[in-house]
Formats: C-alpha cells, structure tokens, sequence
C-alpha cells in the first residue's frame, strides 16, 4: 500500500515544475498510476506557457517513500504513455 496519495504525489511533480520553469505555466495532470512492485509513482502530466505555446507532455517517476523525483522524460511525439 502507498504512502503518498495521487493529491501528494501530483503537488511534489508540480511543485518540481514551479523550481524549474521561469515563466507562467499551465499544469494538467493526465494520468497517475502507483507501481507496488517499484514502489513508485508515474504521473504523466502537460504543461504549456501561458502565451499558448503548444504544450509538452511529461511523464515524471516519484518515490514513494521518500518522495523524491527519480526521472523526468519528454513525451516525444510519436511516443505514447497511455491508451487514449
């Protein structure tokens, strides 16, 4: 069973892009899953600038004990994340 909730875990991914990123951005989470086996969290989020740039999809592994940002990955354009 997880520590952290998907509320948690998708707060840590954006607060992660609130550090990163210097303009004003738009935050959408798509999808959030928790591998038990990894004991880790994947949250597939987008983000986009506020000046209507066309956003970029991320997918970003959270531990789950310590709630630390294992990876962020661009979505590529052929790459696909999740059945849609």
């Amino acid at each position: 069973m997880p520590k952290r909730t998907v509320k948690e875990v998708s707060t840590i991914v954006r607060d992660y892009f609130d550090s990163v990123r210097t303009s004003k951005f738009t935050f959408d989470v798509l999808d959030v899953a928790y591998d038990e086996k990894d004991d880790q969290w994947s949250v597939e989020c987008q983000l986009s600038k506020v000046s209507k740039e066309s956003p970029i999809r991320y997918l970003v592994t959270v531990d789950d004990e310590s709630g630390e940002i294992l990876e962020v990955k661009a979505q590529e354009e052929s790459q696909k994340w999740r059945a849609e």
